[in-house]
């Protein structure tokens, strides 16, 4: 879920095209310029002291950047560092697949180039962390 809103917000942000070079979830074999946006395990939930509900939760979510060009895999990890860290109280964009209110979105830290595959591509990653308010719940 998180991972397809953060795809829909990179696109309409012009840092790749759904289903072509960014990808939610796994990252294929092709293209060689590419990047992923991958859910990881967060922290707890937090609960409304009184309540027996979770009213907002703390996934995370790491994204993965390959490219031929250490230079040009940098700047997009860069560029989607900047866009972003410190989102806050906002859907990501209008019609987010899961209509979800982010109420922050933070990195946990820089890009990092992790180093090559074994096609000779950069690899880069970040990690984030999120407060949301889940529409499921």
């Amino acid at each position: 879920m998180i991972a397809d809103d953060v795809a829909y917000f990179l696109a309409l942000h012009a840092i790749g095209i759904v289903a072509t070079d960014l990808f939610a979830g796994r990252m294929p074999d092709q293209p060689d310029v590419c990047m992923v946006i991958a859910e990881t395990g967060g922290r707890d939930p937090l609960m409304v002291m009184g309540s027996d509900t979770i009213n907002v939760e703390r996934p995370g979510f790491q994204v993965h950047i390959r490219d031929t060009s250490y230079a040009a895999g940098e700047a997009r990890a860069y560029a989607v560092f900047a866009l972003l860290e410190g989102i806050t109280e906002a859907p990501l964009v209008s019609g987010t697949p899961s209509g979800a209110t982010y109420k922050l979105i933070h990195a946990s830290q820089s890009p990092h180039h992790i180093g090559l595959d074994d096609q000779q591509r950069h690899l880069w990653v970040q990690n984030f962390s999120v407060l949301w308010e889940n529409p499921d719940r």
